[in-house]
Protein backbone atom coordinates (compact mmCIF):
# COMPACT_ATOMS: atom_id res chain seq x y z
CA UNK A 1 0.00 0.00 0.00
CA UNK A 2 2.97 2.39 0.65
CA UNK A 3 4.69 1.66 -2.44
CA UNK A 4 1.07 2.57 -4.63
CA UNK A 5 0.97 5.59 -2.35
CA UNK A 6 4.88 6.17 -3.67
CA UNK A 7 4.25 5.62 -7.17
CA UNK A 8 0.98 8.04 -7.13
CA UNK A 9 2.98 10.67 -5.52
CA UNK A 10 5.93 10.36 -7.42
CA UNK A 11 3.32 10.48 -10.82
CA UNK A 12 2.37 13.30 -9.41
CA UNK A 13 4.79 15.03 -8.90
CA UNK A 14 6.86 14.64 -12.46
CA UNK A 15 5.60 16.71 -14.92
CA UNK A 16 8.37 16.73 -17.97
CA UNK A 17 5.66 16.73 -20.43
CA UNK A 18 3.37 19.78 -19.21
CA UNK A 19 3.77 23.11 -20.22
CA UNK A 20 3.74 26.09 -18.26
CA UNK A 21 2.36 29.73 -18.63
CA UNK A 22 6.07 31.37 -17.74
CA UNK A 23 4.65 34.77 -17.65
CA UNK A 24 1.49 34.10 -15.83
CA UNK A 25 4.15 32.15 -12.89
CA UNK A 26 6.81 35.40 -13.44
CA UNK A 27 3.85 38.05 -12.99
CA UNK A 28 1.61 36.40 -9.93
CA UNK A 29 2.29 34.82 -6.46
CA UNK A 30 1.39 31.90 -8.30
CA UNK A 31 2.72 28.71 -6.70
CA UNK A 32 5.12 26.35 -8.46
CA UNK A 33 6.88 23.61 -7.81
CA UNK A 34 10.80 22.91 -9.14
CA UNK A 35 12.20 19.22 -8.86
CA UNK A 36 15.46 17.56 -10.01
CA UNK A 37 17.77 14.13 -9.39
CA UNK A 38 21.32 13.47 -7.80
CA UNK A 39 22.46 10.00 -7.31
CA UNK A 40 19.06 8.02 -8.23
CA UNK A 41 17.30 9.72 -5.67
CA UNK A 42 14.85 13.20 -6.72
CA UNK A 43 14.55 16.30 -4.92
CA UNK A 44 11.56 18.66 -4.65
CA UNK A 45 10.87 21.79 -4.04
CA UNK A 46 7.72 23.69 -3.76
CA UNK A 47 7.18 27.34 -3.38
CA UNK A 48 4.13 29.45 -1.85
CA UNK A 49 4.69 33.04 -2.51
CA UNK A 50 3.45 36.13 -0.98
CA UNK A 51 2.79 39.79 -2.08
CA UNK A 52 5.82 40.78 0.06
CA UNK A 53 8.30 38.37 -1.81
CA UNK A 54 8.24 36.16 1.11
CA UNK A 55 7.45 32.47 0.76
CA UNK A 56 7.09 29.11 1.89
CA UNK A 57 9.13 26.77 0.77
CA UNK A 58 8.16 22.63 1.10
CA UNK A 59 10.87 20.33 0.29
CA UNK A 60 11.45 16.28 -0.09
CA UNK A 61 13.49 13.74 -0.90
CA UNK A 62 12.22 10.29 -2.88
CA UNK A 63 14.20 7.44 -3.23
CA UNK A 64 13.05 5.05 -6.20
CA UNK A 65 11.14 2.92 -3.08
CA UNK A 66 10.27 5.65 0.02
CA UNK A 67 10.28 9.18 0.89
CA UNK A 68 13.38 9.97 2.77
CA UNK A 69 12.20 13.18 4.18
CA UNK A 70 10.14 16.29 4.16
CA UNK A 71 10.23 19.80 5.43
CA UNK A 72 9.27 23.26 5.53
CA UNK A 73 10.47 26.35 5.81
CA UNK A 74 9.87 29.99 6.18
CA UNK A 75 11.66 32.23 4.12
CA UNK A 76 11.71 35.59 5.06
CA UNK A 77 13.72 38.59 3.31
CA UNK A 78 15.75 36.00 2.12
CA UNK A 79 16.68 33.73 4.57
CA UNK A 80 15.23 30.95 5.94
CA UNK A 81 13.84 31.61 10.07
CA UNK A 82 12.39 28.92 10.73
CA UNK A 83 11.82 24.95 9.53
CA UNK A 84 10.33 21.63 10.32
CA UNK A 85 12.06 18.15 9.29
CA UNK A 86 10.60 14.99 9.06
CA UNK A 87 12.03 11.55 8.16
CA UNK A 88 11.88 8.11 7.81
CA UNK A 89 14.32 7.96 11.25
CA UNK A 90 13.52 6.62 14.90
CA UNK A 91 14.42 8.11 17.55
CA UNK A 92 15.50 11.94 18.20
CA UNK A 93 16.36 12.46 14.44
CA UNK A 94 12.22 11.31 13.27
CA UNK A 95 12.03 15.34 13.61
CA UNK A 96 13.70 18.83 14.00
CA UNK A 97 12.35 22.23 14.97
CA UNK A 98 15.52 24.80 13.24
CA UNK A 99 14.96 28.29 13.96
CA UNK A 100 17.78 30.42 12.85
CA UNK A 101 19.14 33.77 13.02
CA UNK A 102 21.51 35.67 10.29
CA UNK A 103 24.28 38.55 10.83
CA UNK A 104 25.80 40.37 7.81
CA UNK A 105 23.09 38.74 5.22
CA UNK A 106 21.98 41.63 3.48
CA UNK A 107 18.12 42.23 2.69
CA UNK A 108 17.14 41.50 -0.16
CA UNK A 109 20.42 39.85 -1.37
CA UNK A 110 19.87 39.59 -5.26
CA UNK A 111 22.86 36.92 -5.09
CA UNK A 112 25.08 39.21 -7.58
CA UNK A 113 28.05 39.62 -5.53
CA UNK A 114 30.04 38.08 -2.81
CA UNK A 115 29.24 38.33 0.92
CA UNK A 116 30.60 36.27 3.75
CA UNK A 117 27.74 36.28 6.98
CA UNK A 118 27.42 34.36 10.08
CA UNK A 119 24.32 32.49 10.79
CA UNK A 120 22.77 30.80 14.71
CA UNK A 121 21.48 27.77 14.27
CA UNK A 122 18.74 26.10 17.44
CA UNK A 123 17.74 22.77 16.87
CA UNK A 124 14.93 21.11 18.80
CA UNK A 125 14.69 17.06 18.12
CA UNK A 126 11.65 14.96 18.60
CA UNK A 127 12.77 13.86 22.19
CA UNK A 128 13.02 17.64 22.92
CA UNK A 129 16.50 17.59 23.87
CA UNK A 130 18.29 20.96 21.81
CA UNK A 131 21.29 21.87 20.05
CA UNK A 132 22.95 24.96 19.09
CA UNK A 133 25.13 25.56 16.46
CA UNK A 134 27.42 28.57 14.78
CA UNK A 135 27.98 29.11 11.04
CA UNK A 136 30.51 31.07 9.05
CA UNK A 137 29.42 31.29 5.83
CA UNK A 138 31.02 32.74 2.33
CA UNK A 139 28.63 33.31 -1.13
CA UNK A 140 30.47 33.21 -4.49
CA UNK A 141 29.21 34.81 -7.52
CA UNK A 142 29.46 32.75 -10.29
CA UNK A 143 27.52 34.20 -13.31
CA UNK A 144 23.99 34.87 -14.36
CA UNK A 145 22.77 33.31 -17.36
CA UNK A 146 19.24 32.38 -19.10
CA UNK A 147 18.43 28.64 -19.05
CA UNK A 148 15.47 25.96 -19.41
CA UNK A 149 13.75 25.71 -16.27
CA UNK A 150 10.80 23.05 -17.34
CA UNK A 151 9.25 24.69 -20.44
CA UNK A 152 10.12 28.54 -19.06
CA UNK A 153 13.34 30.14 -20.31
CA UNK A 154 14.34 32.16 -16.89
CA UNK A 155 17.21 34.25 -15.54
CA UNK A 156 19.38 31.80 -12.97
CA UNK A 157 22.01 33.12 -10.61
CA UNK A 158 24.56 30.59 -10.18
CA UNK A 159 26.58 30.84 -6.54
CA UNK A 160 29.12 28.51 -4.14
CA UNK A 161 28.47 28.56 -0.66
CA UNK A 162 31.53 27.45 1.61
CA UNK A 163 30.88 27.07 5.50
CA UNK A 164 32.27 25.84 8.66
CA UNK A 165 30.00 24.71 11.56
CA UNK A 166 31.30 25.07 14.92
CA UNK A 167 34.52 25.47 13.33
CA UNK A 168 34.27 21.89 11.04
CA UNK A 169 34.73 22.75 7.36
CA UNK A 170 31.10 21.84 5.23
CA UNK A 171 31.25 20.38 1.61
CA UNK A 172 30.70 23.08 -0.68
CA UNK A 173 27.51 23.52 -2.20
CA UNK A 174 26.00 24.84 -5.28
CA UNK A 175 23.31 27.43 -5.13
CA UNK A 176 20.77 28.21 -8.41
CA UNK A 177 18.50 31.62 -7.61
CA UNK A 178 15.73 32.11 -10.16
CA UNK A 179 15.07 36.10 -9.54
CA UNK A 180 12.30 36.34 -11.69
CA UNK A 181 9.80 33.52 -9.56
CA UNK A 182 12.45 33.52 -6.42
CA UNK A 183 13.40 30.17 -6.85
CA UNK A 184 15.77 28.64 -4.77
CA UNK A 185 17.59 25.83 -5.19
CA UNK A 186 20.79 24.51 -3.61
CA UNK A 187 22.80 21.37 -5.00
CA UNK A 188 25.95 19.39 -4.52
CA UNK A 189 28.51 20.96 -6.71
CA UNK A 190 28.46 17.99 -8.66
CA UNK A 191 24.89 17.13 -8.78
CA UNK A 192 22.74 17.45 -12.56
CA UNK A 193 21.11 20.67 -12.44
CA UNK A 194 18.36 19.92 -14.75
CA UNK A 195 15.22 21.51 -13.57
CA UNK A 196 11.65 20.68 -13.89
CA UNK A 197 9.08 22.98 -13.26
CA UNK A 198 5.24 22.98 -13.12
CA UNK A 199 2.09 24.43 -11.49
CA UNK A 200 0.17 21.30 -11.39
CA UNK A 201 1.10 19.39 -8.57
CA UNK A 202 0.22 17.62 -4.93
CA UNK A 203 1.28 19.36 -2.00
CA UNK A 204 3.31 17.99 0.12
CA UNK A 205 2.87 17.34 3.24
CA UNK A 206 4.96 16.17 6.55
CA UNK A 207 5.52 12.40 7.23
CA UNK A 208 3.52 10.74 10.24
Amino acid sequence: MRIAALVLLISASSAFAQAVDCEALKGTTMPYQISWRYKGNQYITQVYRDKSGDYVAWQQAVTPTSVLWVSKSTVIDGTGTESLMTTRQTGKNKSSKIKTTYTGYPKGFDRRSDIAFKASASITYADASVTESQSAVSYRFVKEERKAVGSCLLKVVLGELTSSRDDKPLPPVTTSYLPEIKGPVMVPTDADTEFDLTTRFAPLELLD
